[in-house]
């Protein structure tokens, strides 16, 4: 019941990892009751438990996805296509060869667990290429039982070693450290990338600068809710999360007609274009404010202090924003 109702909230709130707990479960229980050459009922009426509450979020969500065009068009742009199977096997890196290792170990000693454990890696290595759009959001936790199985599949290498050289042998030793210093390199390559990158620069696309984030506040405390601000699709992105107010363009899957919505962003900050047809633009879309910084004047040679349509209302050292006459 409980896990019923955790499934419930998860369903609500991030479907997406709906596939994986139940294919998970389903083929555990489908390889289980193979295995033991039986049904295992009381585990049935478990899984009928797991399956049956979360109906009411799984209604809510189908329904919603009929009803609501702003949820439809979000879901039908939120595409996370997975990459080639190379760079999933280039990604595990020498984890996959140990989890397969793990997997052979583990199937000549079977347990629930271990049953549990090769479970999951095949229900999770089948949805990451599922007929979805969130196909990439499969692979989340498939590092779980990869980690879990390559650790076996060590341990049992290392044993082997043991039973076959003697406990004290030099090649234990030497395995040992080869899994321990080239198990973690890209762990530590990432970690370290990242932080010369975050250190060395102090702007987008790793920061937002004091400036950037004052101008958004002003957004914040001088626009009412309805109003609606036009900025560069990078920009666009940070502004709702700070000053809690509607961008013409911002995150990818929530922004509808996105790919319309980025050429013409690219079209209006381009100078030399109708001066009245930008200006019709932006009544007809209901924009109240433009944002000016140095992503948008990264884009273009726009020039928004020379348009009569728009008056400057906030300015600081790098940001300056207009309202819309």
């Amino acid at each position: 019941f409980g896990a019923g109702i955790s499934c419930l909230l998860m369903l609500w709130f991030h479907p997406f990892n709906g596939p994986t707990v139940y294919l998970v479960i389903f083929t555990y229980l489908a390889l289980l009751f193979f295995i033991k050459k039986k049904i295992i009922w009381s585990h049935v009426r478990h899984f009928a438990v797991l399956c049956v509450i979360p109906i009411p979020a799984v209604v809510y969500l189908l329904t919603l996805s009929q009803v609501d065009w702003v949820i439809r068009n979000w879901s039908a742009q939120n595409i996370l296509s997975s990459p080639s199977v190379w760079m999933y096997i280039i990604g595990y890196g020498l984890l996959l060869p140990c989890a397969l290792a793990g997997v052979i170990i583990s199937l000549k000693r079977l347990n629930e667990r271990r049953i549990f454990l090769i479970a999951w890696l095949l229900s999770s290595a089948l949805l990451i290429y599922f007929p979805v759009s969130f196909q990439r959001r499969m692979s989340e936790g498939l590092h779980i039982p990869i980690a879990i199985l390559g650790f076996i599949g060590i341990y049992g290498f290392i044993t082997w070693l043991g039973k076959r050289y003697g406990k004290g042998n030099i090649r234990i030793y030497t395995v040992i450290m080869f899994f321990g210093l080239f198990l973690p390199l890209t762990n530590l390559q990432i970690l370290g990338q990242d932080m010369y990158l975050y250190s060395s620069k102090k702007s987008l696309p790793y920061y937002l600068t004091q400036q950037e984030v004052d101008a958004m506040r002003w957004l914040r405390d001088n626009l009412r809710i309805d109003q609606v601000t036009f900025s560069s699709y990078y920009i666009g992105n940070y502004i709702p999360a700070y000053s809690g107010r509607i961008v013409y363009i911002g995150h990818g899957p929530q922004t509808i007609n996105l790919v319309e919505k980025m050429e013409i962003t690219e079209w209006f900050w381009q100078e030399g274009t109708n001066t009245a047809q930008k200006s019709r633009f932006l009544s007809d879309n209901g924009i109240d404010f433009v944002y000016f910084g140095q992503k948008e004047k990264e884009l273009g040679t726009y020039n928004p202090a020379t348009k009569s349509y728009l008056k400057e209302v906030f300015r600081n050292d790098e940001v300056i924003i207009y309202r819309v006459q």
